[in-house]
């Protein structure tokens, strides 16, 4: 695969930029941060969402497809921030590439040589991190000379709902820190500094982005499980294997060992 030049990634960037641009606004999103991007995805593309631990450390997600249906997997071993960037990453090949698309396994973060990854990273960032969307609340909240340092970075990541390093980079990006800055405040985001960027973000109050997360259910596998249950199409019994699967009980979601209604 040749190597894609700086002008080349340049104008994916400008490319990716308007895609996200539009999508907030076909959606009505404006320029506010992302409160739950999973279901948002569910809601808008009718996709399943599944969030599910695996073991492989190079596995962030995937994309499937069965006939005309897809189905997004994001691997929770990952921190909840890295997940919510690869929920948007995987966002933008289903609108954008869905022609090409059976089984698209992705390293969303990370460098690559293909077009297409290129343009959901930057598609990722610029959904999640909207430039005048940052902008507006740094301002409001830091004023025009005001010393980024860590403790900004984790309060904007705590507000738009992102993973420390695409919240840093966006600083950069948008113009709020220097290189220099940038190079400074990255160190913090490699694995050997993850305890010590744990622990800081307990302070800062945004712990649950910067740590994995358990298995989530589906929220269409949730709503046919109770239309099943509730019809008698499914037993208690079989209720209580499917939710085992995510270590869940019936009775923690709501259901009692009864006759269905």
């Amino acid at each position: 695969m040749a190597k894609i030049t700086k002008q080349r990634k340049k104008e994916l960037d400008i490319l990716a930029r308007s895609r996200a641009e539009e999508i907030r606004r076909a959606w009505g999103l404006g320029i506010e941060p992302i409160a739950d991007i999973f279901d948002l995805i569910e809601r808008r593309l009718n996709v399943v969402v599944l969030r599910y631990p695996d073991s492989n450390p190079d596995l962030s997600a995937f994309i499937a497809k069965k006939g005309e249906d897809f189905l997004i997997y994001i691997n929770t071993n990952m921190s909840l921030g890295h997940q919510i960037f690869s929920g948007a990453h995987e966002m933008s090949h289903l609108l954008y590439d869905k022609n090409d698309l059976q089984l698209l396994i992705c390293k969303p973060g990370e460098e690559s040589g293909d077009e297409k990854e290129i343009l959901a990273d930057f598609f990722a960032g610029y959904f999640l991190l909207p430039e005048e969307g940052v902008r507006q609340v740094f301002l409001s909240r830091f004023g025009t000379r005001y010393r980024v340092d860590l403790g900004t970075v984790m309060a904007l990541q705590g507000t738009f709902r992102v993973s420390y390093s695409a919240m840093l980079y966006a600083l950069l990006k948008y113009g709020f820190i220097s290189p220099r800055v940038y190079g400074h405040l990255k160190k913090y985001s490699t694995p050997e500094k993850a305890p010590v960027l744990q622990h800081l973000a307990r302070k800062y109050g945004v712990y649950n982005l910067v740590v994995p997360t358990e298995a989530e259910i589906p929220k269409v596998l949730i709503l046919a499980l109770n239309s099943n249950y509730n019809e008698g199409r499914i037993s208690f019994n079989k209720l209580s294997k499917v939710l085992s699967l995510w270590n869940k009980k019936p009775e923690e979601m709501g259901f009692t060992h009864e006759d269905p209604v």
